[in-house]
């Protein structure tokens, strides 16, 4: 299946493209009042006013690098799954929630960032730090299976279980919120019984706060200061 045209479409359900690996394009009918989509032939949610999310990413669209529509507030659900092409993601700043397994299996995945910063930032980070950055809750295993190994979250305010997946084979550093401790769904950070690499945990002056936090105390042995 490389193509597939959804017409008048109304209900989408959660990760109902996962494992559609060589889908280039989505297609939807002049006229539909729910969804449409970009040039790339991603698939879009048309909300309220002028806000769109992203619905489904076309997993074989074989373009390394992405740009989100203006207007998008949201990456749904398993928008990304899968796409094993994109190297770079590019969001603008009306973006706040990345949902649950967005970028899964994107193994190929490098950057994540606010896009006028994409060409000064290393090749392995995830930065939403930046100022022009709103972007406030991670959902759960949204970057699993993915070459990120720098999670800039300096403003996340709520990541989900999981929103990193250490592998133990690369060394990881995750910053975290500074101002207060992240509100959690258990267990932010995934941890492989055997490691080779490291993992570091910055949280600045927080530090003795994200130790008495029963979220982060199992992470105690990987939090630091600075």
């Amino acid at each position: 299946l490389m193509y597939l045209d959804l017409g008048f479409v109304e209900k989408i359900g959660r990760g109902a493209f996962n494992g559609c690996a060589s889908l280039q394009r989505f297609f939807v009918a002049d006229g539909n009042s729910y969804f449409f989509t970009d040039s790339r032939g991603a698939l879009y949610a048309d909300l309220t006013g002028s806000s769109t999310a992203v619905v489904a990413y076309p997993a074989g669209n074989a373009s390394s690098e992405y740009t989100t529509y203006s207007g998008t507030v949201a990456i749904y659900d398993y928008a990304f799954y899968g796409a094993v092409f994109l190297e770079k993601l590019s969001y603008l700043t009306t973006l706040v929630e990345i949902g649950d397994y967005a970028f899964s299996g994107a193994e190929r995945l490098s950057i994540v960032c606010y896009s006028n910063v994409a060409g000064g930032l290393s090749a392995g980070t995830a930065d939403f730090e930046q100022s022009q950055s709103r972007v406030e809750s991670i959902g759960d295993h949204a970057f699993n299976g993915t070459a990120l190994s720098v999670f800039r979250f300096g403003k996340i305010r709520y990541l989900g279980t999981g929103a990193v997946s250490w592998d133990g084979i690369k060394d990881t550093v995750v910053y975290l919120n500074v101002s207060s401790v992240v509100k959690t769904a258990g267990t932010p950070v995934i941890l492989p019984e055997t490691a080779s690499a490291t993992l570091k945990i910055v949280v600045g002056t927080k530090l003795y706060d994200y130790l008495a936090c029963e979220d982060f105390a199992y992470l105690k042995d990987y939090l630091y200061s600075r």
